[in-house]
């Protein structure tokens, strides 16, 4: 499968985006969207969390900008958010000490 290098927006969990003719109103080109984040500005982040339809990109805009450094975790993999949570200490503990 090819891999088409346009710019991608992420929304805050919640919010939604404008869409004209189905497609989204580019925030960096009209007063519209400026809650949403292009991937590149999301790289300062300490945490980021991308959820959403399987196949949009999640995965390959997190190995794109931030394979050195990202730990991905695949949420189908825990049975409960105090396994989940464990797993993040253990991963953010794992982190901070290799920094």
């Amino acid at each position: 499968m090819s891999h088409v290098n346009w710019e991608r927006f992420w929304s805050p969990l919640g919010e939604g985006a404008m869409l004209e003719g189905g497609y989204l109103i580019d925030p960096e080109k009209k007063a519209i969207n400026r809650h949403l984040r292009s991937t590149s500005t999301l790289q300062s982040s300490g945490a980021l969390v991308l959820l959403g339809e399987a196949g949009i990109g999640k995965t390959t805009e997190i190995h794109r900008f931030f394979y050195e450094k990202s730990e991905i975790i695949n949420l189908g993999e825990y049975g409960s958010d105090g396994e989940l949570r464990r797993e993040l200490e253990r991963t953010t503990d794992a982190l901070n000490r290799d920094q």
